[in-house]
């Protein structure tokens, strides 16, 4: 992720590494609980997915920053029906979250801050994806992450899917 870069809700960039050090010393002070969030959304557009992945920093009851990520797929011209529209994206998007938060926990490793993981899964009890629901539930958990989905999944249905396409 070294190479990686991450757009501020200021619109400045940063690499991985000044993310994380921006968000070490955000969660500095111990007397205020914070939460780290991550969630992925993306759209489709001529055969290319757009995917952005935003990770929200809150200090509960006192506000927070964000920061995103923006990249590009091919979409396979043989499964571009409704099959890769909404299931093969939603994985795409499970796992770039997964992806990211591991490389985030991995980090926060080297520092004690008061901080909890989520991951916000663009999934929920109502529509096309609540059939895999539970999967992507049970899938996200075994990486010992909490999840949450629809309506409270905010980080991926608002904050990502305010920057893609």
């Amino acid at each position: 992720m070294e190479n990686i870069i991450f757009t501020k809700g200021s619109g400045s960039q940063v690499s991985f590494e000044e993310m994380i050090k921006e968000i070490i010393n955000f969660t500095k002070d111990k007397k205020f609980p914070y939460r780290v969030m991550i969630g992925t959304d993306s759209e489709i557009e001529n055969n290319e997915v757009d995917f952005v992945s935003a990770v929200v920093v809150h200090r509960v009851g006192f506000g927070g920053k964000f920061y995103y990520r923006r990249w590009k797929k091919k979409g396979d011209s043989n499964s571009g029906e409704k099959f890769y529209l909404i299931y093969q994206r939603i994985w795409d998007e499970v796992l770039a979250s997964v992806d990211l938060a591991q490389k985030l926990v991995e980090a926060f490793k080297k520092y004690k801050t008061n901080v909890n993981f989520e991951l916000h899964v663009d999934v929920g009890y109502n529509g096309h994806t609540k059939d895999i629901i539970q999967e992507v539930v049970n899938y996200i958990r075994t990486y010992g992450l909490d999840v949450k989905v629809k309506p409270d999944s905010f980080v991926a249905s608002k904050v990502a899917d305010r920057y893609v396409i």
